[in-house]
């Protein structure tokens, strides 16, 4: 069940619809061969259904007004032409779809925010730490499987604890969302962000090398140097050594701090490039 429905919810709302017109006449037909004595109004639930939870509301409403005129259409070729029974059931039927697809929607609503506000942090808007795990997971197996590169930024901001010491806790809570978006107008649509820690976000990069990765940096901290930010990045691309995706955020974290260190040392300078692995 969990396979169907994921693709399912893989699938266009079009594709949906088109899905549930196939089971609204299959059914249709099944109904007018059996005649006006055998009752279909509660599996016309299912396409109505269907378009409804993956679809969404305007699928649903459609669906049920097809599924009514459906059962209208079988009830009058069944021998109801000369009686206003059939015009009655068709309406009640209708009635009754529109409240499941009301409540279905609602109830769908319901579950996709609750499922964005587990996935989300709360003060950034980013991804937290627990959907990071189950995208990154994904996106390792499809790498080892089919080849690809996989890369991992680490990034901590320099000073964050002074900022909020010296100019307190609202300054430091917008600085952490204005990184946040920083990062997600220099990544693409299949790229991930997420926030692990008070200060520390992680990237998420399919197909993409150190180097990509590197251009990635670059464009994030053209963004917030010039207003006053700077951080530091571990950079890693996934490789045989990296066993899961504990062993790849440690190692990009292990990074990072070599990266912040070396900026304490006379010999470095302070725009030094991101340390990678």
């Amino acid at each position: 069940m969990n396979a169907l429905d994921r693709s399912f919810a893989r699938r266009s709302p079009v594709a949906i619809l088109g899905v549930a017109l196939v089971m609204a006449v299959a059914i249709g037909w099944i109904d007018f061969a059996t005649g006006v004595y055998l009752s279909f109004a509660l599996i016309y639930l299912a396409p109505v259904l269907l378009a409804t939870a993956y679809a969404g509301c305007a699928y649903g409403l459609a669906m049920a007004g097809v599924c009514a005129a459906a059962g209208l259409l079988g009830d009058l070729a069944s021998g109801g032409t000369h009686s206003l029974y059939p015009v009655w059931n068709a309406g009640t039927r209708l009635g009754v779809f529109v409240v499941v697809v009301i409540v279905v929607s609602r109830l769908r609503t319901a579950h996709q925010t609750e499922r964005a506000l587990a996935r989300t942090d709360p003060l950034t808007g980013v991804a937290n730490f627990r959907w990071f795990e189950e995208v990154a997971q994904r996106e390792m197996y499809s790498s080892r499987r089919y080849g690809g590169p996989l890369s991992l930024i680490y990034l901590d901001l320099d000073n964050f604890k002074r900022i909020n010491d010296e100019r307190g806790h609202a300054a430091g809570d917008q600085l952490l969302r204005s990184v946040a978006s920083a990062l997600g107008t220099s990544l693409r649509p299949s790229d991930l962000v997420a926030r692990i820690g008070g200060d520390e976000f992680v990237v998420l990069l399919p197909h993409t090398d150190r180097d990509g990765a590197e251009t990635v940096v670059s464009r994030v901290r053209s963004e917030l140097v010039p207003v006053g930010v700077d951080f530091s990045v571990g950079i890693i691309q996934l490789d045989h050594a990296v066993g899961s995706i504990d062993d790849l955020v440690g190692k990009a974290d292990e990074l990072m701090y070599e990266a912040k260190h070396a900026k304490g040392r006379a010999d470095v300078p302070p725009m030094a490039h991101p340390v990678r692995a």
